[in-house]
């Protein structure tokens, strides 16, 4: 009588089923990932101008260095600065912060700068900073006449 012996493992096409399962798997969880991803760059981006906004006031508030604070938004990047204007700013105090390239900053609010007096909480003109990515996901931040943040 003649034993076959059992091998033990996988054949190879028990490992190229396996294989393509998990190619099929990756392919319909990458829309939904980069998605989450871009979503993830908007809200972040919107919170870190939110958050450099409210710096400026409360600076202002506390009159820091008696100066008038600001935020200046330009297409990738925007900046806290100190000064009566971006224009005529103290450029050793600037604090930049730059968002991905894939994500657009734009503004409704005069010269693209929030700008909150010396001492004030309300900011010289109220408006709006969009911020949009390139695949069509978009969010804001409004600074309203009262000074609030949203």
């Amino acid at each position: 009588m003649i034993l076959h012996r059992r091998r033990a493992g996988f054949t190879v096409l028990e490992m190229l089923v396996v294989v393509s399962i998990f190619v099929v798997i990756a392919g319909l969880s990458f829309p939904p990932l980069s998605r989450f991803y871009t979503s993830q760059q908007v809200i972040d981006s919107r919170s870190q101008v939110a958050e450099a906004i409210r710096t400026a006031q409360a600076r202002s508030m506390a009159q820091i260095h008696g100066m008038s604070h600001g935020v200046f938004v330009e297409e990738h990047r925007f900046t806290l600065f100190q000064g009566p204007s971006f224009a005529n700013r103290s450029t050793t105090l600037d604090t930049v912060f730059s968002v991905a390239e894939s994500l657009n900053l734009s503004t409704t609010f005069p010269d693209n700068q929030v700008l909150f007096l010396r001492g004030e909480q309300i900011p010289q003109a109220t408006g709006t900073v969009m911020i949009s990515h390139i695949n069509g996901r978009a969010d804001q931040v409004e600074v309203l006449e009262n000074g609030r943040v949203e």
